[in-house]
């Protein structure tokens, strides 16, 4: 029982660092406005590359900046070159 308050006490240290630290992160940038859909910039045979522009705020000095936004997505046999030109395989088995 003599270990119950120093575990109470560490607990509530926690949870005031943890408050005091993570409104500040949250206030520095807002998104502007609802998040435009990504577009497909790169194709190759096993993968594709899509990107997104979004506005982004900072909340203390209300300057707006432009953020670039990407992921890869990877797929084994996902695209086929036709005509010089990496093209989606939609195959009618996988539906």
């Amino acid at each position: 029982m003599s270990n119950l308050p120093f575990v109470q006490v560490t607990r509530s240290v926690l949870i005031v660092a943890t408050s005091l630290t993570l409104p500040t992160f949250r206030c520095l940038a807002q998104n502007v406005s609802s998040d435009p859909p990504y577009s497909i910039v790169d194709r190759g045979p096993f993968y594709r590359v899509l990107r997104r522009t979004v506005a982004v705020t900072n909340s203390v000095t209300g300057e707006i900046s432009q953020q670039v936004q990407s992921y890869t997505d990877l797929e084994d046999g996902m695209h086929y070159l036709s005509n010089n030109i990496w093209v989606e395989d939609i195959c009618s088995f996988c539906r």
